[in-house]
């Protein structure tokens, strides 16, 4: 029900009306007899007989106490939303200023719109109210991150051809996919995320190739990959010493090598 009109005015000295709406259909008011023995309340609606309930001292002292505190916990939780929703939106404006790449775009009072201009992104529909804000921004953050880290992987896989002579990665022309190959090895249609995977994948299993031919040759991780450094790997032949290689690029060249000597001294 809407509010009422307030027009705190006092009739004689107990009569009261608390809340009154005479000035517009429907009339509806609520009045209250105060004295030493308590409260009397009439409600008078139109169309309806009038109410009338009362209570005691002790229940009016206990009513007046219990309201106020209640509206007064509902005031500071009211200012707690208030100061939450405050700090959502300082979120997710900060998350748009530190990625340059996020465009907040204002259509109303708590209303935006969320592009993610670098990848030609717009989330559908707008974001009403703070909440909602931070969570398309955190969306549009997380799209952006999930690019850079595909391009950064996409450039890593073509820095591993640019490494090894007869690695070729080819792009289709009208649509993102990539085609590897690699002597009698080959991947196609592989997607960006997926390419460097792809790249690795072949060179592996060239590799493996060249080693079930040739057991003499023999190839052991020594030190495993870490954040900090690549892999250290030992590649040795027998009766030939052994060789250490940073990447798998180094490795196969070394295993070429042997093979290489090995039909050089046959």
């Amino acid at each position: 029900m809407k509010e009422l009109p307030k027009y705190l005015a006092q009739f004689g000295e107990r009569d009261i009306a608390i809340l009154s709406q005479r000035l517009c259909e429907p009339v509806r008011e609520l009045r209250v007899n105060v004295s030493e023995d308590g409260a009397a309340f009439l409600r008078i609606s139109e169309g309806a007989k009038p109410k009338k309930f009362g209570l005691s001292e002790d229940e009016a002292d206990g009513f007046c106490m219990a309201w106020l505190a209640f509206r007064g916990a509902q005031y500071e939780a009211q200012q707690a939303e208030i100061t939450r929703l405050g700090q959502v939106r300082e979120q997710a404006f900060t998350i748009a200023r530190d990625c340059p790449a996020i465009i907040i775009k204002g259509q109303d009072v708590d209303v935006w719109d969320v592009e993610l201009a670098e990848i030609g992104f717009s989330y559908a529909g707008l974001a009403y109210g703070p909440d909602e804000l931070l969570k398309k921004v955190e969306r549009a953050k997380q799209a952006y991150d999930d690019d850079a880290a595909i391009k950064k992987s996409v450039e890593k896989a073509f820095a591993i051809e640019a490494k090894i002579e007869g690695l070729a990665i080819e792009k289709h022309s009208t649509q993102a996919y990539y085609h590897v190959r690699f002597h009698d090895f080959e991947r196609t249609w592989a997607i960006p995320e997926n390419l460097l995977k792809a790249v690795k994948e072949i060179v592996s299993a060239y590799l493996e190739d060249l080693l079930a031919k040739h057991e003499d040759i023999h190839v052991i991780e020594t030190t495993p990959k870490t954040t900090d450094q690549k892999a250290i790997w030992t590649v040795s032949h027998d009766g030939l010493e052994s060789v250490q290689c940073i990447g798998m690029g180094e490795v196969l060249h070394t295993v070429e090598q042997f093979i290489a000597q090995k039909v050089t001294n046959n």
